[in-house]
């Protein structure tokens, strides 16, 4: 089965709209991992991709028992000596790509190692890049293995990053979207630019 709505904000919209169809009790457990799939894809409900019925959604998994407030401060205010000096060296890799319109950075194998820190320590770091002034796209680009790339992409709703995910195999949605390849980090990072500038210019992938 496909089950897609691209007005949808998250994938966890997507899976609460079904938990509803099938009727399935929504434990706070259940409620409270939606709601946080839900403000990691809205940016904290700050993304384009915010709509009110988003918000309905939030304040009902709150109602069955997520705890919003825990949720924003593990997202937002809780962070690891590790995933901190990643963060400061991912935020020393940024650049300003194509005009401004792109914000880049990139984390080695060399500085996961230098901070001491695991890719799942630069969770969230993309945000960072997306917030560069100017930017429509912000883009993260990580070593996790030798010749082993991840990418996370996030738009502010100008331009659909999934669709670009999509030429690497990989997928998401309009406003968030991430992918896994096999290749240089250097050269995965200009392909992704490339393919990010086709798509703010509305050129097809072949062109």
């Amino acid at each position: 089965m496909r089950l897609v709505n691209p007005e949808a904000s998250a994938t966890a919209e997507l899976v609460y709209d079904l938990i509803e169809l099938l009727r399935v009790p929504i434990s706070p457990e259940i409620a409270e991992c939606l709601y946080t799939g839900i403000l990691s894809d809205t940016g904290g409900f700050r993304y384009a991709n915010t709509s009110s019925r988003t918000l309905r959604v939030a304040a009902r998994l709150v109602e069955h028992g997520a705890r919003a407030s825990r949720v924003a401060e593990a997202l937002y205010a809780t962070k690891t000596g590790p995933s901190l000096r990643i963060l400061g060296l991912a935020l020393a890799s940024l650049e300003a790509r194509s005009g401004g319109r792109i914000g880049a950075m990139t984390i080695s194998l060399e500085m996961f190692e230098k901070a001491g820190a695991k890719p799942e320590d630069a969770d969230g770091i993309v945000q960072y890049a997306k917030a560069l002034a100017g930017a429509r796209v912000g883009m993260l680009v990580q070593e996790v293995a030798k010749d082993e790339i991840r990418a996370s992409l996030r738009s502010d709703g100008s331009v659909d990053v999934n669709q670009v995910a999509s030429e690497f195999g990989g997928g998401g949605h309009r406003n968030a979207a991430g992918l896994r390849v096999r290749g240089g980090l250097g050269q995965v990072r200009e392909d992704l630019i490339r393919a990010l500038e086709r798509a703010m210019n509305g050129a097809s992938p072949s062109s």
